[in-house]
């Protein structure tokens, strides 16, 4: 199991594409992003960022049309305030229970304990996702000062821990109903690098 970074700046839509992943490995449904996964398992999607109510309106908007229930989807859902070393209890009961394979967390700014400049804030995300032993995508965000970087804001091993990292930018007006992103893939430890799409 491999953990993934997903950065960009804000309004990028990086939760939209987070979720979109999430109905995809679920599912295994190419209608959303145009390509079906490798393998379809139960996702948990860990959320700082939003709430229930609102993913739960994205999700019915993105299955509309796939002849599918949010309830009939192995997706899992878990709202967040607490830092992620202060849940793992909770998180290791829902992997056991709903046999999960990926993990999504949105965001790291918000998981992590601690400022996001000190290496042991990444390792208190990093370390945890290693030790569930299932596959993870984190949401982080870009510097604010370098929205050229393709390292997420923070220490120096936000972008050295995870296998893959991604980079988001949006191409479209944030105010644009609609999402159009590019996707590049900037660092890669076990792979070959995909071409941007």
């Amino acid at each position: 199991p491999a953990t993934r970074a997903y950065i960009g700046e804000q309004k990028t839509g990086k939760s939209t594409l987070a979720l979109a992943c999430a109905i995809t490995v679920a599912t295994g449904k190419s209608n959303i992003l145009g390509f079906a996964p490798r393998k379809t398992v139960p996702v948990l999607y860990l959320d700082w960022e939003s709430s229930g109510f609102i993913q739960r309106n994205r999700t019915d908007r993105m299955i509309h049309g796939l002849g599918l229930r949010v309830e009939d989807i192995p997706l899992y859902y878990q709202q967040c305030s607490m830092p992620l070393e202060a849940i793992l209890q909770s998180i290791k009961k829902q992997i056991q229970k709903h046999s999960i394979g990926l993990i999504i967390i949105d965001s790291a700014l918000l998981a992590c304990s601690g400022d996001l400049q000190n290496p042991d804030s990444v390792a208190s995300i990093m370390r945890p996702l290693k030790a569930f032993g299932v596959s993870s995508m984190v949401i982080a965000h870009q510097p604010k000062n370098n929205l050229e970087s393709d390292k997420p804001f923070g220490s120096t091993f936000w972008s050295a821990l995870p296998r893959s990292t991604i980079k988001m930018e949006r191409k479209n007006e944030s105010d644009d109903p609609s999402i159009s992103v590019l996707l590049t893939h900037t660092k890669s430890n076990t792979s070959s690098f995909l071409p941007k799409f």
